[in-house]
């Protein structure tokens, strides 16, 4: 009966096109408070970023950072995990050379961008540098970059298995994930941590299908948030490409983040 009302209103409303607008910037607007709900800050101390590295801290020896920039989510980690050896992928050579300069030995910078397929791709740059990104939404082209895969990268080196993996490639982060299916389906990486936002509706991608992409592999999917990790209901969210970070666990690195679970959100 309420369901049947509410779609004669909605029909009702639906013919006016003023009121159509007018529905379009309220969601805009909802949008946004559901960004500030779920990720208030992009700052690494306010959105758990900084809180999800010093509880994996010792249990980190091989970490993965894509899209590095500068260095601003690595420097963290290795002040945390004394051991660790971290391997950086940044397209843009004048970052990448500031990131050879700055970490030395304990990293290795790849001048190169991830996907779910090796070749090459017009890299984008957006308002701001550090935001450049394989989706063409962004901002005008940069030039043509290298693209490889996890999968491929980790296979030159060797590395049968990573701790942690943090992915923040303005929106193409799914195709990251899935340029690292093989390592995924063996589970051989602890935990992997992706940024979702608004350039992931133009890269034709979905939190939705990465959630069902991981899941499928074993791996449970997190909000991360300041004061811990929620588990997230998608079917009352929906898709709202605005800012967040999300972290998913395999079942070997669950331990690591017992204290961290807060429950659903």
């Amino acid at each position: 009966m309420i369901h049947s009302l509410l779609n004669s209103i909605h029909e009702l409303l639906g013919r006016s096109r003023r009121l159509t607008r007018a529905a379009v910037l309220l969601r805009n607007q909802c949008t946004q408070v559901i960004r500030s709900g779920l990720a208030p800050s992009a700052s690494q101390s306010e959105n758990g970023e900084t809180l999800l590295i010093d509880a994996v801290a010792a249990h980190v020896k091989r970490a993965v950072d894509v899209g590095a920039h500068l260095g601003g989510w690595a420097a963290p980690l290795l002040t945390a995990a004394e051991d660790a050896q971290i391997l950086m992928f940044e397209p843009q050579p004048e970052y990448a050379a500031r990131l050879r300069e700055r970490f030395g030995s304990r990293t290795e910078v790849v001048e190169a961008a991830l996907g779910d397929r090796p070749g090459y791709a017009t890299l984008f740059g957006g308002d701001v540098p550090t935001h450049a990104s394989l989706v063409d939404e962004v901002g005008t082209a940069i030039g043509q970059v290298v693209v490889s895969t996890l999968d491929i990268e980790a296979e030159k080196r060797d590395w049968s298995n990573i701790d942690f993996v943090k992915i923040d490639s303005e929106g193409f982060d799914l195709h990251v994930l899935r340029g690292a299916s093989g390592l995924l389906a063996g589970q051989r990486i602890g935990i992997v941590q992706f940024e979702y936002n608004r350039q992931w509706m133009h890269a034709g991608s979905t939190l939705t299908a990465a959630r069902a992409f991981l899941a499928q592999h074993g791996y449970d999917v997190y909000l991360v948030r300041y004061d811990g990790l929620y588990e997230f209901d998608y079917k009352r969210f929906g898709e709202f490409f605005t800012y967040s970070n999300f972290v998913a666990i395999s079942p070997q690195a669950s331990s690591w983040i017992d204290h961290l679970r807060r429950g659903a959100y």
